[in-house]
């Protein structure tokens, strides 16, 4: 997502991607199928083992987008994107504990402008914002946004791509900017297309060839400690080819395909994180740097005291932070 005053705005950019995973049924893809049924299907990959499209070319190669990430249950699309392209920004459902609130989105973003202007003098930015945020914020919440329809899926999920979460964010942070009377324009672009159809790097060449071979090995010469699978989930695992059992990547309970989530204690988070602008603690902990956040956050109409900047914004801050 941009922002800016009518110099360079700031973008929100929500990007929407499928997994890539070499599946191989050789009888037949009855475990995966199952799953299915029962909820959408996520083909899980191997901790640490990035996705086809995930590296290489950027996916946000626009200087300037805001953008919505698609990716349903986890945040790993979005901050790699964010981390390669250097964005100002990035927000993954895994950094919060709880529910997410509308309004807590909106603060950090519009701190995240206003820090930028303080400490940089930039007015513009560009913020990615995994879509899989909207899985976390309570309905009734979605409900109440004028002209948010929620609607869900045979499975009972919502269905996320009815839901612009790049417009509202846009919507609502451009009001709470006129309203302190520093109106800002903020362009907001929807990912998805343009990922799914980015032409592939070397890696990707490289990477789905290694699991179309063991496909087909799978198919024609199976190794044999796996000869009695009827299906199963093809990955390279440190540099190896490995052949997982579909049974083995469900949950016992729901039957549904586990879902390997963002470590935020890893440090791929951390140092993503480390590049980020974002209100930290020790923001709050040095005079001067909040007397030039409160003044950034003021205007001819609307003065900010560092007290009220204080109280306004500090809760936003958490023991998450970069390696530095």
């Amino acid at each position: 997502m941009s922002t800016g005053t009518p110099t360079p705005s700031p973008m929100w950019a929500t990007p929407a991607a499928s997994l890539s995973t070499a599946t191989a049924p050789r009888a037949t893809a009855s475990a995966a199928k199952a799953s299915a049924e029962r909820g959408h299907f996520d083909a899980p990959h191997p901790d640490h083992q990035p996705t086809t499209g995930a590296t290489g070319r950027s996916k946000a190669d626009a200087p300037e987008i805001d953008g919505e990430v698609h990716l349903r249950d986890a945040g790993h699309l979005a901050l790699g994107i964010g981390k390669a392209t250097g964005a100002t920004l990035t927000l993954i459902p895994e950094e919060f504990s709880g529910p997410i609130h509308m309004a807590t989105v909106c603060d950090i973003l519009e701190s995240a402008i206003i820090k930028r202007t303080a400490l940089w003098n930039r007015p513009d930015g560009v913020a990615i914002i995994a879509e899989g945020l909207l899985e976390h914020m309570p309905a009734a919440e979605l409900e109440g946004i004028e002209g948010v329809r929620i609607t869900h899926d045979s499975y009972g999920h919502l269905r996320l791509a009815e839901v612009d979460l790049a417009y509202i964010l846009k919507t609502l942070v451009e009001r709470r900017c006129a309203s302190r009377g520093a109106p800002t324009a903020i362009v907001h672009k929807n990912i998805g297309y343009e990922l799914r159809s980015a032409a592939p790097v070397a890696f990707d060449c490289e990477y789905v060839r290694t699991l179309g071979y063991g496909a087909v090995e799978f198919l024609l010469n199976p190794p044999e400690k796996i000869k009695q699978l009827t299906g199963a989930l093809v990955a390279l695992i440190n540099g190896k080819l490995e052949y997982l059992d579909f049974t083995a990547l469900q949950d016992a309970v729901t039957g549904k395909t586990r879902v390997r989530t963002v470590a935020i204690e890893a440090p791929s988070y951390k140092i993503a994180r480390e590049y980020m602008i974002r209100l930290e603690k020790e923001d709050f902990s040095d005079p001067e740097k909040i007397r030039l956040l409160a003044q950034a956050a003021s205007s001819e109409k609307y003065f900010c005291s560092a007290d009220e900047f204080r109280n306004r914004y500090l809760y936003l801050t958490t023991d998450l932070k970069g390696c530095i």
